[in-house]
């Protein structure tokens, strides 16, 4: 696959780097250097939408940072979700439940994004939403 066929989609990462006293993974050579501190020291995501291209590395953003991968780096590329970070939206068999999106993960297992929200409150709901539960706000 070229890389430019990544641009503008939502994609899977393989597991970047994780230690821990039961195992080590430790794909850093996949990471652009300046970032290699960054996603050593810090749990990162698996799920990002690719905003850009430079030289071989692909520019992928979560909700709250960035990341250069080389396309190897990647598992799968995924449809468009159905909510993204911060899109309003109100549970269907509860409508009192209002609120954004706070996160969203790819579930691999069940080939499904799941979705976290915070409600108007401010308080995070620590359950999963699958789409169907949820409704966009205008």
């Amino acid at each position: 696959m070229e890389t430019k066929e990544f641009l503008n989609k939502w994609v899977f990462c393989i597991h970047l780097y994780w230690k821990d006293e039961f195992q080590e993974i430790n794909n850093l050579y996949l990471v652009e250097k300046e970032f290699q501190n960054f996603v050593k020291d810090n749990r990162t995501q698996t799920l990002y939408k690719c905003v850009a291209i430079e030289n071989d590395y692909l520019v992928l953003q979560s909700k709250k940072f960035m990341l250069k991968v080389k396309k190897e780096g990647i598992k799968k590329i995924l449809s468009q979700p159905t909510f993204q970070w911060e899109d309003m939206i109100q549970e269907i068999e509860r409508p009192e439940i209002m609120g954004k999106i706070e996160d969203v993960i790819w579930h691999e297992k069940n080939s499904d994004f799941l979705y976290y929200i915070t409600t108007i409150d401010g308080k995070k709901k620590s359950r999963q939403y699958k789409a169907h539960e949820l409704k966009k706000l205008a």
